[in-house]
């Protein structure tokens, strides 16, 4: 029975670190996501989204990306949850889905991804700040 439980035990233990990072925001496959409404999200360049991590860093999100840039990382978060681009589609089996009117964030890549709740996306620069002493 202690084995089992050990068994069990362990998993959680190793995958839960990064939910630490993300200790307010839901999490998928690395990036995490806040439920936003379309009205939130400013394209005019100027932030529109704070947030705040466990370890007291903040974060930033504001500064729209364009171009190929935004399609390389809508092809990224779409690779990283499973799907295959085939063509000018996306296909994959035991794959997750994005969640329309949710701003998706990628601490590491320095970029979020919001969706809005038709089929279209925008995606826009990420500032992570470190506290200051003063902080």
């Amino acid at each position: 029975m202690k084995k089992l439980i050990l068994l069990l035990f362990i998993p959680l233990v190793f995958s839960c670190g990064s939910l630490d990072l993300y200790k307010d925001y839901g999490t998928i496959k690395g990036w995490g996501y806040k439920e936003m409404l379309p009205s939130q999200v400013a394209l005019n360049g100027e932030t529109f989204y704070e947030g705040k991590l466990s370890e007291g860093k903040t974060f930033s999100v504001g500064g729209r990306i364009g171009g190929d840039d935004a399609t390389y990382y809508y092809n990224a978060l779409m690779q990283d949850f499973g799907w295959t681009r085939e063509g000018d589609e996306f296909t994959g089996y035991y794959t997750t889905d994005v969640k329309r009117g949710c701003l998706y964030f990628h601490l590491k890549r320095e970029v979020a991804i919001y969706f809005y709740p038709k089929t279209t996306y925008n995606v826009f620069r990420l500032t992570l700040n470190t506290p200051t002493e003063e902080d």
